[in-house]
């Protein structure tokens, strides 16, 4: 289902729907991303770039083959949606 909806070929009038519908989603995300990192219970980052490589993210992993059962695969998405919001990293130590 979610490679008809996300990923088939179609005409450019649906391929434009769906880029609405990625956005709308980024929206919902990047609304949830502002009010935690407002209350602090989220650490500060860009809640747009954020909110829109998290739809990418589950995007791509819902329309790739998997062999973990449907349970497992939803909860590893899960988890790394949450470490993605939730766990600083040091870029410049990685850049050396």
């Amino acid at each position: 289902m979610a490679w008809a909806l996300l990923a088939e070929p179609v005409d450019p009038a649906v391929e434009a729907e769906r880029l609405v519908f990625r956005q709308s989603y980024a929206r919902v995300f990047a609304s949830s991303l502002h009010e935690g990192i407002a209350n602090g219970s989220l650490p500060p980052q860009d809640p747009e770039l954020t909110a829109i490589a998290l739809v990418g993210a589950i995007g791509e992993v819902l329309t790739q083959p998997h062999s973990a059962d449907e349970d497992a695969l939803v909860a590893s998405l899960v988890r790394f949606c949450l470490r993605s919001i939730t766990e600083e990293s040091d870029v410049h130590r990685h850049a050396a």
